[in-house]
């Protein structure tokens, strides 16, 4: 039976391409039939000419051997001498060809495009490029819209055929290569067109058609994936949402501080990502950065367990952030905030770190203070302490729904990169907690997730990226990294972490570079091949022996050398249009390019622009100033003039100051309380008292 299925398999591979070539030929049909019939009838001159010649040979005439007219040279192909011609022709094209020399010698010599010639010997090297066979244990091919699987590139037999013949292709899932994906492009090279945007589409039509539910996390430089295709990813039925560094008035609110709980692991990680996304890269880890740490930890404890004093209740999350530190840092001096971390009972969270914070030397405190205000310093924009207070994006639902979250990214500001960098931290920790604990029988998500992270380099250095990507696949969770070139990389992650977190991409897909590092590094991941050298000594008469005339005999010598499959020059080289797939144990392959206007699903884009999209925070941003600022009381309205109702209208310091609050100090039991709703005082109470 299985001998029978494997028949059927290799019937419907022979039909299929039996199909491509009939669909080729009749694209091209009249083309093809003239240039065979302009070969038919030169064949057909030459043979009557030939044939004619004999006859006046044998009978002794002067016939005119040379005839134009078709009917006869065209009969004088299918006459015995004709055909006798043409079968000792392919003889010995059959002794020549490569093909067959294979078959009588068992050595194959193929002659490569770069003009050498490629032995199958492998005595200096077995690389080359993935054949068809090859390519059928490991990848899928079929159509644009009929692959069941996200498109790495295309195959053409030729680069000027249309799209309709070309292969698009796929990793299989059934060969035990995990999901994460490493991207090498330069600038201009199609990360965004020729990955990103085709991968997008054709999970969303997976999505839609129930052949696999999964999520996508994505970061988006420019905000140019969430203009084109958000609006296509909520109708397919994703939940989106954007946490937007660029514009971020447009941007749904996150707060880290909601995503810790009582997870003091998570405080840690969450102080670790923002001390070394803070610190100049070039300077080492000294006594600074550790005292600024523990100080950190403390008052992410103390900030996250701060509760009403009236009620004991914890207070509103939009109280509790890192803009709330911030402003701990810049109002109270260290007395002040060493008698709030006193009043704590002894087996708080938030004692252990203050105290080895305190072991500094008394006149340092205010120095350490100073350092870490100034890693907080973004916070000074309204707008980070806004997007950074509430709390909209639930880092666990993209493991139990389909969900689209966007992460724009400046490519030129790394004042934020921070925030980015522990946005992507935490939501790896969050959705291996939430596998681990609430995943099926293997320990998955419910809902896989994958992350599109283009402009990987732009988004900050993530927490223990190096370990994280070599354990999330067994939760369900793929990465698809995306860099310019390995020296992007290596500056972000020095010291090997770089080779190890290429090394846990069994899919690499290069588009091109222009630095010598990433071809280098590309040349020596092609491999080697082994090439025939012919080398030729053609006779010579010496120049010095007119006498002897001795002449040296022809010599010609064949042997085995190797070569690279690609040198780095060749790889620098690479057209636009072409790419290289790259299988861990398998050769590579050499593709095209795709674009999204070649999947379907590219016509069903609507274009939405970025600063249209309002959050939810804004209505609640809105209450809360119609609660504090009120419009002015009526009574005192028909009292002034038109000129001061008009100057009343007006915002100034002695009538309203709305743009700042000033906290207010209330002694309650030797304790300071800043309660930012009940004890603010505007700028013209301050002046009536």
């Amino acid at each position: 039976m299985i001998q029978i299925l494997d028949a059927v398999k290799k019937l419907l591979k022979k039909s299929s391409r039996l199909y491509k070539l009939c669909r080729k030929i009749r694209a091209h049909f009249w083309f093809y039939l003239c240039c065979t019939l302009i070969l038919i009838y030169l064949y057909g001159i030459m043979m009557n000419s030939f044939i004619s010649a004999m006859g006046n040979f044998t009978r002794g005439t002067m016939n005119e051997t040379l005839s134009l007219n078709p009917i006869k040279c065209f009969a004088a192909v299918f006459t015995p001498q004709g055909l006798g011609v043409l079968f000792f022709l392919f003889i010995m094209y059959a002794l020549i060809a490569s093909k067959w020399m294979y078959l009588l010698t068992g050595v194959k010599i193929t002659k490569d495009e770069r003009n050498f010639f490629v032995s199958n010997e492998g005595t200096h090297g077995t690389s080359g490029w993935m054949t068809k066979n090859e390519r059928s244990r490991v990848l899928l091919t079929a159509g644009a819209d009929k692959l069941p699987c996200p498109i790495l590139c295309k195959i053409k037999d030729s680069v000027f055929d249309d799209d309709c013949f070309a292969d698009y292709v796929g990793l299989r899932d059934d060969v035990g290569l995990n999901g994460h994906t490493m991207v090498y492009g330069a600038s201009g090279s199609g990360k965004s067109r020729g990955f990103v945007k085709p991968f997008v589409l054709k999970m969303a039509k997976l999505n839609a058609s129930a052949h696999q539910k999964k999520s996508m996390i994505l970061v988006d430089p420019k905000g140019e994936f969430f203009e084109s295709m958000s609006e296509f990813l909520r109708k397919q039925g994703y939940v989106v949402k954007a946490f937007n560094l660029l514009d971020m008035e447009n941007s749904d609110g996150w707060n880290c501080i909601g995503e810790i709980g009582n997870d003091t692991d998570m405080v840690q990680s969450v102080a670790e990502i923002i001390i070394r996304n803070t610190a100049d890269s070039e300077q080492k880890a000294d006594f600074w950065d550790k005292a600024e740490k523990n100080l950190l930890i403390a008052l992410l404890l103390y900030v996250q367990s701060m509760r009403d004093p009236i009620t004991n209740e914890l207070l509103p999350i939009s109280e509790r952030s890192v803009g709330t530190i911030y402003r701990m840092l810049s109002t109270e001096g260290s007395k002040s905030l060493d008698a709030k971390f006193q009043k704590l009972p002894l087996d708080h969270p938030a004692r252990a770190p203050y105290g080895i914070f305190k072991q500094a030397a008394s006149n340092l405190w205010g120095n350490i203070f100073i350092g870490l205000g100034s890693r907080l310093s973004v916070f000074q924009n309204k707008l980070v302490d806004t997007i950074t207070k509430y709390h909209e994006i639930d880092l666990e639902l993209p493991g139990k729904q389909p969900c689209a979250y966007f992460c724009i990214i400046s490519a030129q500001d790394s004042a934020y990169e921070f925030l980015s960098s522990l946005f992507f931290s935490l939501l790896f920790k969050r959705l291996t907690d939430y596998a681990r604990k609430h995943g099926d029988e293997r320990g998955k998500l419910p809902v896989g997730v994958d992350f599109v992270m283009d402009e990987f380099c732009n988004c900050g250095k993530l927490l223990d990226f190096k370990k994280t990507i070599s354990v999330v696949r067994s939760y369900g969770i793929n990465c698809h990294v995306i860099i310019q070139s390995i020296a992007q990389l290596a500056d972000r992650y020095p010291i090997k972490e770089w080779e190890e977190i290429v090394g846990n991409c069994d899919t690499q897909l290069f588009l091109g570079c222009n630095d010598t590092m990433t071809s280098e590094f590309i040349s020596k991941r092609c491999g080697n091949i082994t090439i025939q050298l012919t080398n030729s000594m053609a006779p010579q008469t010496p120049l010095f022996s007119p006498i002897t005339r001795e002449i040296t005999g022809y010599r010609q010598t064949k042997s085995n050398n190797t070569r690279p499959l690609m040198y780095p020059e060749e790889v620098l080289q690479l057209d636009n249009k072409e790419c290289i797939l790259l299988i861990r144990g398998q050769k590579p392959l050499k593709g095209l390019k795709i674009i999204p206007d070649e999947l379907s699903a590219f016509k069903e884009l609507e274009f939405t622009r970025v600063s249209e999209y309002i959050p939810k925070w804004h209505d609640e941003e809105e209450k809360n100033q119609a609660a504090e600022y009120p419009p002015p009381n009526n009574e005192y309205n028909d009292e002034v003039t038109d000129d001061r109702k008009q100057q009343h209208m007006i915002p100034n310091f002695a009538t309203n100051c709305k743009t700042e609050k000033i906290p207010v100090q209330i002694k309650a039991e030797d304790e300071t309380v800043y309660d930012s709703k009940e004890h603010t005082q505007t700028a013209a109470d301050i002046i009536n008292e």
